[in-house]
């Protein structure tokens, strides 16, 4: 089998066992909605300040999620004692990182689509901007 179709099947387990145990996807968003609730307490945000630091602050709740995500991805494998068995039905190695770091990327882009509305209210940054044109990007918002 080839490194994409061993990447593949490992990446349809992951998420099917994500999307079984729901562990992982609760305790990010908890995690980042936590985040960014005592952001905005900690300042008033009007809308030069939510242009001024919005963009750290999100960047920031997401680094905090990415790092929240790393660990459970291979801590399932361990505590099984499934990951010697993993190593050894894939013929590279490496499918088994690629299949992770997918799947914690997939992960982290539905946490960011479930936290940008909420970030936008407390923020008071708009997600869609038709003044300049075509941005619907919450990041170029911020910087527009």
């Amino acid at each position: 089998m080839s490194l994409f179709s061993n990447t593949s099947v490992l990446l349809g387990k992951e998420l099917q066992t994500e999307f079984r145990s729901r562990e992982l996807l609760t305790t990010t968003v908890v995690f980042i909605l936590m985040v960014v609730v005592l952001f905005s307490f900690t300042f008033d945000p009007t809308r030069e300040e939510s242009r001024r630091f919005g963009p750290g602050l999100l960047w920031m709740a997401f680094l905090f999620a990415a790092s929240l995500m790393l660990q459970p991805g291979f801590l399932r494998e361990q505590t099984n004692d499934t990951l010697s068995a993993l190593r050894l039905s894939v013929s590279d190695p490496f499918a088994i990182f690629l299949s992770k770091l997918c799947a914690n990327t997939l992960f982290l882009l539905i946490t960011e689509l479930l936290l940008l509305p909420i970030f936008a209210v407390l923020y008071n940054v708009p997600l869609l901007r038709h003044a300049c044109g075509s941005c619907c990007c919450p990041y170029c918002c911020c910087h527009c």
